[in-house]
């Protein structure tokens, strides 16, 4: 199943599909950037 077809199924306003893009695409960045050391 697409994205977008998640999206119709589950009726999710155009508002929330555009937040949740955004916070997908802030925690990419944020593992590419990632040194890769643990955190305690």
């Amino acid at each position: 199943m697409e994205i977008l077809e998640i999206y119709q199924k589950y009726y999710l306003p155009k508002i929330l599909q555009l937040h949740m893009l955004g916070v997908a695409t802030c925690s990419n960045l944020i593992l590419d950037k990632w040194k890769k050391q643990s955190i305690n």
